[in-house]
């Protein structure tokens, strides 16, 4: 069970995040110096993007895991017998469950691996009605469109299709992870948009934040300005 003190400062910090966006994070890392330390691959995208509400934004705490291939063989002789060997598979080599609470983000390294949905429509909805925020992967998504329709944050490299089982095996949960071309420790913070997702250094938060609600002060201020010059009705940018 998490410290209460904890959770409150986790909450909080939380809520001063959902505010900014990933430019605003990016210029306040530039601004210590951490140029391109910390912002992934540009191949890790959104799976689904909201234009109208925005809610495929998301925020957290990492929580890491990691996947690597498997050398066991995975030959069932019949569909019935798939049944079974997979809910072997399932007991031995992957975990039962992840404990992830309010606030995480689900960061998974999954080896490179492709045509391996590493998160789904089912595993993504468990870990939400845990508290996750959402899941980063420098792998596959699958049920793309069924995450789409729950609205669940989640970002890739690519959309794949196989289930893990036969194909990886699960190695262990928080530990530091390489996530397009970003270190990624438990406990770092994780901002994703339509830009893509950086990550905050752990021993940086505070700092970050602050440097990027005065970006993000400026930044509303001058886009304020032009909205009313050029006649524009307000949007949701403007009122976060």
């Amino acid at each position: 069970m998490m410290d209460k003190e904890i959770e409150k400062v986790r909450r909080e910090i939380c809520a001063k995040y959902s505010k900014l966006r990933v430019a605003d994070v990016c210029d306040a890392l530039d601004a210590l110096g951490l140029l391109d330390r910390c912002s992934m691959s540009p191949d890790i995208r959104p799976v689904w993007t909201d234009r109208e509400k925005l809610s495929h934004r998301m925020c957290g705490f990492a929580m890491t895991l990691r996947y690597f291939p498997t050398n066991q063989a995975y030959l069932p002789r019949s569909p019935e017998e798939s049944v079974e060997i997979r809910k072997e598979w399932q007991a031995r080599v992957m975990p039962v469950d992840l404990p992830c609470t309010e606030g995480d983000v689900i960061v998974i390294d999954g080896a490179g691996i492709r045509n391996i949905g590493y998160v789904g429509s089912n595993n993504i909805m468990r870990w939400v009605s845990k508290g996750a925020r959402g899941v980063v992967t420098n792998a596959g998504c699958r049920d793309s469109d069924e995450i789409a329709m729950q609205r669940i944050p989640a970002y890739s490299a690519y959309i794949g299709q196989g289930r893990k089982i036969g194909r990886v095996e699960f190695d262990q949960y928080n530990l530091p992870v390489s996530i397009g071309g970003v270190l990624v420790r438990p406990g770092d913070f994780i901002v994703a948009d339509g830009d893509g997702v950086i990550v905050v250094p752990a021993e940086h938060i505070e700092q970050v934040s602050a440097l990027a609600h005065a970006e993000r002060e400026e930044d509303l201020a001058r886009r304020r300005r032009y909205y009313a010059h050029l006649g524009l009705p307000k949007d949701d940018t403007l009122r976060r």
